[in-house]
């Protein structure tokens, strides 16, 4: 009878500690999703103002994912192409997480096939996904950096690397300079080095009065450059 105590004791504990377990995989996971559901609400609404700002016919691609990539893309396109350099994240940025998530559905895949050819679909899939995943963050914050030098007031440089050592801020950081002056729509200038190698405040430009002039992106409108 003691034996069978000890066993039966045994096994509660067990069930308890798989219990407690779930329980915080499950609060992991619900606060997870929460904070994924409000940071696509705040990206979505930063994409969508400051697209539909610089004039873009579709500023509503914020809320639709893989399109909502793109969006972000041409937002650091037209800031470029406004300042003279020709640049294609918005494709690129639909196109990898397009493989993406291609990569992933692959895996899956090969799982629920039970892993007969598991072996070629790791080997396949899994430094694929690892590369197209890295190559898709490189370049979300190489088009970060372009955003915040066109819209943001001072430590720019630091700003960006808050962002990179606690991604979680960047939607929240986009939505805060939302309604800001565009430095290559003409609303403001930069106002010098802020000391990380980013530039400074803003000055008022003088420039376009109530509101953005219709910009747009590259097969939208005919592109500007800033007003002299």
């Amino acid at each position: 009878m003691h034996v069978y105590g000890y066993r039966y004791y045994s096994s509660s504990g067990a069930a308890a500690l798989l219990g407690f377990l779930a329980a915080v995989v499950s609060l992991i996971f619900l606060v997870l999703m929460v904070y994924w559901i409000i940071s696509y609400i705040f990206s979505s609404i930063a994409y969508y103002k400051i697209s539909k700002r610089r004039g873009y016919q579709r500023p509503w691609l914020a809320w639709i994912p893989f399109a909502r990539n793109y969006l972000y893309g041409a937002i650091a396109d037209d800031i470029n192409i406004k300042r003279g350099k020709k640049t294609y994240f918005g494709w690129i940025l639909l196109v990898l997480n397009l493989c993406s998530t291609g990569a992933l559905a692959f895996l899956l895949g090969d799982l629920r096939a039970g892993g007969h050819i598991g072996m070629g679909g790791y080997i396949i899939g899994s430094p694929w996904s690892s590369l197209i995943g890295l190559a898709t963050t490189v370049l979300y914050y190489i088009a970060l950096s372009v955003i915040y030098r066109d819209y943001m007031r001072g430590q720019i440089t630091l700003m960006l690397v808050l962002s990179i050592v606690f991604p979680f801020i960047s939607p929240f950081v986009l939505f805060s300079i939302r309604n800001k002056p565009s430095v290559s729509c003409g609303e403001a200038a930069y106002g010098g080095f802020d000391g990380f190698g980013g530039y400074g405040g803003y000055q008022n430009y003088g420039g376009y009065q109530g509101g953005y002039r219709p910009g747009g992106y590259p097969g939208d409108h005919e592109t500007r450059g800033p007003k002299e």
